[in-house]
């Protein structure tokens, strides 16, 4: 490269249209592979001659499937993980309309909520914005379904090998998107299943450098103890929480409220 290289720009993107229980293994690879694990890849080839040129910039160009669901592209959206704003409805019948439940809340789904917060359950939740929206946030909706399986690899981002990766999303990532589609008929035939991903710190902000580093930025001084993550997983799956749907709650003590 003559001039170096200042940027690297990432447009490519591929997706299939069907239902979330139609996809197939091979439709979820190639959609992963191109939109989420080919700009991975270039960046981590990238990175030597962006940071040789002293200014480098990296731009994923998304799309709103990433926030905002749309009808049989659950796949695209899960891999499209940025972060975008949606104009809010300008009236009633707008947004009874885009909200799944197709209702306004009920009192005391609102109050079921706050109450839960007050309790000692709800200890490690500190700074979140929980929206009990019926799904209006999100726009898409045996009884419970929790995924709290996870795998990590502690390495600089261009130290990752393939192995590597393809280790870490299929069991973070693949895994329960799968066992979603499998789980579906049972959920669906109890008339009020739930499903409840539990994920982490990580997804929203940098890995602390260290432990004592991650310890000074959370507010309450300390990590979780496992009742007080499991504790709101319970309360998502009681009738009291019927109106939270699509959300992530971050049980993580305010971290990601002053981590960023």
């Amino acid at each position: 490269f003559l001039y170096g290289v200042s940027a690297l720009l990432k447009n490519a993107g591929i997706s299939t249209i069907k239902g979330a229980i139609e996809y197939t293994e091979e439709d979820y690879s190639t959609i992963m592979k191109t939109n989420v694990e080919a700009p991975y890849n270039l960046s981590q080839l990238a990175y030597s001659l962006l940071k040789e040129s002293g200014a480098g910039n990296i731009v994923f160009i998304s799309s709103v499937a990433g926030v905002i669901a749309l009808p049989k592209l659950s796949n695209y959206a899960a891999s499209k993980g940025t972060l975008f704003d949606y104009p809010h409805a300008k009236d009633l019948i707008k947004l009874i309309v885009r909200t799944p439940l197709g209702r306004l809340a009920e009192p005391n789904e609102i109050s079921s909520v706050v109450a839960f917060l007050c309790l000692p359950a709800a200890s490690y939740i500190t700074g979140q914005v929980i929206c009990v929206d019926g799904g209006y946030t999100v726009t898409d909706s045996d009884r419970q379904f929790v995924n709290n399986a996870g795998t990590v690899i502690l390495k600089e981002a261009t130290g990752y090998t393939e192995e590597d990766y393809s280790t870490i999303m299929n069991t973070n990532v693949e895994a329960p998107y799968n066992l979603s589609q499998l789980a579906h008929p049972l959920l669906k035939e109890s008339g009020a299943g739930n499903i409840v991903f539990i994920s982490s710190v990580a997804g929203d902000v940098a890995h602390a450098k260290d432990f004592i580093k991650l310890i000074a930025r959370t507010p309450l001084g300390r990590i979780a103890e496992p009742n007080e993550i499991s504790s709101v997983v319970a309360f998502l799956c009681l009738p009291a929480a019927s109106y939270i749907t699509g959300q992530v709650i971050c049980v993580d003590g305010g971290y990601t409220v002053t981590g960023f």
